[in-house]
């Protein structure tokens, strides 16, 4: 299937399969990706796991309009948590940003 096809059908909700994809942040900032990755406003464009959960969406939108860090940084978690036990994905590998920041 060349990528103009498969991204209509991945989009369109009826891909069956599993398929591989990466990310990876470029301004620091966790919203980043959690919000058009995970939002549902984000479907189907952004959003191709089709994932749908009211609480994870009031979480990123607070999370996005919050600009105390210490708060902001527990909604992320609150973020992360709740996606990884929704499990839309699987996750095969995750870069720790603490480490390649102090050049491990």
């Amino acid at each position: 299937m060349d990528m103009g096809a498969f991204l209509a059908t991945v989009r369109s909700g009826k891909y069956e399969g599993l398929r591989m994809g990466g990310f990876s942040g470029d301004n620091g900032d966790p919203d980043n990706f959690a919000g058009s990755l995970f939002a549902s406003k984000e479907i189907p464009i952004n959003n191709t796991s089709h994932y749908r959960n009211p609480e994870a969406d009031k979480l990123l939108a607070d999370a996005a309009r919050e600009v105390n860090h210490d708060k902001r940084v527990a909604l992320y978690k609150d973020i992360q948590k709740r996606i990884s036990e929704d499990a839309p994905w699987i996750w095969i590998n995750v870069l720790d940003h603490a480490l390649t920041k102090r050049g491990h």
